[in-house]
């Protein structure tokens, strides 16, 4: 197989996993928002794997990409990019598909990352959320200014809330 083929069937097989990426992180805004916290768990152990299969495809596709510049006669770059890979190919059918596989894996990559970025302000949202309720609920935890052995302090819960019970 040529060392073409190879990048091929590598970067083919790194956009099947980074879309189903985009998948768990869909599903992931949804569990959030509906705070479905062991659907999340699980969402977060397919993102796991998934993540570990992308990494061992990694180093196949750098080999390749090396392999491909030895075959076209240039000195190989270990950082060298997909726009500059199909500069130097001179098959247009295969210039056109190494270019729409970069075009397709940017923007799913560029889908996965506003995803993410989402999920991650909708767990921030929830975490201020959570804090804020407990403090209504309990009130805000005192902190002492001034240094106190911890032999010195009360023990136990000290968040006199709103909703005080014996009120």
């Amino acid at each position: 197989m040529s060392a073409f083929r190879e990048l091929i069937e590598t970067l083919e097989n790194m956009l099947q996993l980074y879309k189903a990426l985009y998948g768990v992180a869909l599903k992931k805004k949804d569990q959030i928002i509906h705070n479905k916290i062991d659907e999340l768990n699980v969402s977060q152990s397919q993102e796991s794997k998934l993540l570990k299969q992308l990494a061992e495809f990694e180093p196949i596709a750098r080999v390749a990409m090396v392999k491909l510049q030895r075959e076209q006669g240039v000195r190989p770059k270990l950082k060298i990019t997909l726009t500059e890979i199909g500069k130097m190919t001179y098959n247009p059918a295969d210039r056109k598909e190494l270019s729409g596989l970069r075009e397709a894996m940017g923007s799913v990559l560029n889908d996965l990352r506003t995803s993410n970025e989402l999920n991650q302000q909708l767990l921030q949202q929830a975490m201020e959320y959570n804090s804020f309720s407990l403090d209504v609920l309990f009130g805000a935890p005192d902190e002492e200014v001034v240094y106190k052995k911890p032999t010195m302090q009360p023990q136990g819960l000290k968040r006199p809330g709103m909703f005080d019970v014996r009120r």
